[in-house]
């Protein structure tokens, strides 16, 4: 059995990647600006012909610069692919990270954990704006701001107790009102929603 060229190597790769694969290859390519013209294609035109004839690709391409130097760019696609299909693996590597927390949080929650839950839903939206993940900080936004509702509600619960146990007695000292601090946890969460959205 005869070993297979680069261009061969070159071909079994995109012929083994899925629908969602390719999809995401071409937002992929996007970020490398005038450079990925030449290399999208030569994808193309590799993903139609499936096999690597290195004189059909130059006749096909004759009047286009990267046929002079074809090796390197039959190399700089390959790379290219590569590094999408990492991407997209990581991602859904986050995807299930994401996925499993936001279950924690659930199970948590359900449980009336809130402490626990807050800092797990905390932990989880560092992350996400560590990793760049947008939609996934949502979600924790989500949970967040589901859970700081809970938690100013119980503070109402606790106020409303120790008035009746007070028969209405004047509470003396500085402090923030429950129904104020539950506006500021909405005006918080709210910008950090703004903040996701406007960074997409």
């Amino acid at each position: 059995m005869g070993k297979n060229s680069a261009g061969d190597d070159l071909i079994a790769v995109i012929l083994a990647m899925n629908g969602n694969e390719k999809r995401y290859f071409r937002m992929h390519a996007q970020q490398w600006g005038r450079s990925s013209g030449s290399i999208l294609k030569l994808y193309d035109y590799l993903l139609t012909a499936r096999t690597w004839d290195e004189h059909a690709i130059k006749q096909a391409f004759a009047e286009e610069a990267f046929v002079r130097q074809l090796s390197a760019a039959r190399n700089h696609l390959h790379d290219r692919l590569l590094e999408a299909l990492r991407s997209y693996d990581n991602g859904l590597t986050y995807q299930l990270d994401f996925s499993r927390r936001l279950d924690e949080i659930d199970v948590l929650y359900r449980r009336k954990l809130i402490s626990p839950c807050l800092r797990v839903a905390r932990a989880a939206q560092r992350r996400a704006q560590l990793l760049e993940l947008p939609l996934q900080e949502l979600s924790v936004l989500a949970w967040l701001l589901r859970l700081e509702r809970t938690v100013a509600g119980q503070a109402l619960l606790r106020e409303d107790a120790q008035r009746n146990r007070h028969d209405g007695a004047h509470q003396h000292g500085e402090r923030q009102q429950p129904r104020e601090a539950l506006l500021e946890v909405h005006h918080h969460v709210l910008a950090e929603l703004h903040a996701v959205f406007q960074g997409q």
